[in-house]
C-alpha cells in the first residue's frame, strides 16, 4: 500500500524502486531478518523464559505453555521474532534449541530468529509492556 501523504518525488522514487516487483512478495527489513506482515515479536525473559533474576546469566525453564504457545503462533502462519536485552544471543539460541526441539515438532531444522534490536512487527509480546493510548494516560499511571 502506498502511503497518500508522500511527496511526488518520494513516490516516484518508490515507484522507480517497486515497478518490477510483486507486492505479494514485498517484504521489510530489520536487521537484515526480512518481515513480513505476519510477525509477532516475543520479549524472551518472562514472556518465554522463567526470569528469575540474573543468576550469572544462567537460564531457568520455560514460562508455563510457552512451547505450546509457540507451535500454535508458529502453525498460524506467523513469523516469531524473540527480542531480548541480553547480550549473549548465542546462549539464548541454545537454550531455544534445548528446550523447544524445533526438529521434533517442526520435523526439520529450524533457527529462530534472535535479536536484541527492535523487530519490525504487527504485535510486540512483553512482560513490562504498557499499551500506549494518550500521554495522559501514561503521566496518570507513572506519575
Amino acid at each position: 500500500m502506498v502511503p497518500t501523504e508522500w511527496t511526488d518525488d518520494a513516490r516516484d522514487e518508490w515507484e522507480d524502486a517497486t515497478e518490477d516487483r510483486d507486492p505479494e512478495e514485498w517484504t521489510r527489513t530489520s536487521g537484515g531478518v526480512a518481515m513480513s506482515e505476519k510477525v509477532i515479536a516475543l520479549d524472551f525473559d518472562n514472556v518465554l523464559h522463567n526470569y528469575t533474576g540474573w543468576n550469572n546469566g544462567k537460564l531457568n525453564t520455560p514460562i508455563e505453555g510457552a512451547v505450546e504457545a509457540w507451535y500454535k503462533l508458529y502453525e498460524a502462519g506467523y513469523t516469531l521474532v524473540i527480542f531480548t536485552c541480553r547480550d549473549d544471543l548465542e546462549n539464548v539460541r541454545a537454550w531455544m534449541h534445548r528446550h523447544f526441539d524445533f526438529e521434533r515438532h517442526i520435523g526439520h531444522f529450524y533457527e529462530p530468529v534472535i535479536t536484541n534490536k527492535k523487530p519490525l512487527a504487527i504485535a510486540y509480546i512483553d512482560d513490562r509492556a504498557i499499551r500506549f493510548t494518550n500521554w495522559d494516560d501514561i503521566c496518570r499511571y507513572f506519575c
